[in-house]
């Protein structure tokens, strides 16, 4: 899954959609999701950050609280862009949360 696959939709409920390469799930993996688009949906930023290291395949040698920073402040500013109710759907899109980090 990633940013692309998610819709946030009205009175807090999300789609999930495209899983056509998929065959089976980690029941892991998609608890780990759950927790991830959960703080997407709450604001807990901070829970969402971390629970998106917990999905990787694989982390770097280095400091992670300098990446779930700059992770945190983008899914700050993607939540506020959210609510922007004439602004364009590529500039509230996941996608464009995640090409601001650097």
């Amino acid at each position: 899954m990633h940013p692309g696959n998610i819709i946030l939709l009205r009175n807090s409920r999300v789609a999930l959609i495209d899983f056509g390469a998929v065959a089976v799930t980690e029941r892991a993996h998609w608890q780990k999701s759950r927790v991830f688009v959960n703080g997407l949906i709450t604001g807990d930023y901070e829970k969402a950050a971390e629970t998106s290291f917990l999905l990787c395949a694989a982390l770097p040698n280095i400091d992670l609280e300098g990446v779930k920073a700059k992770l945190v402040e983008a899914l700050r500013a993607w939540g506020s862009r959210t609510l922007v109710r004439d602004l364009l759907y590529r500039e509230k899109s996941m996608d464009n949360a995640f090409s601001h980090i650097a």
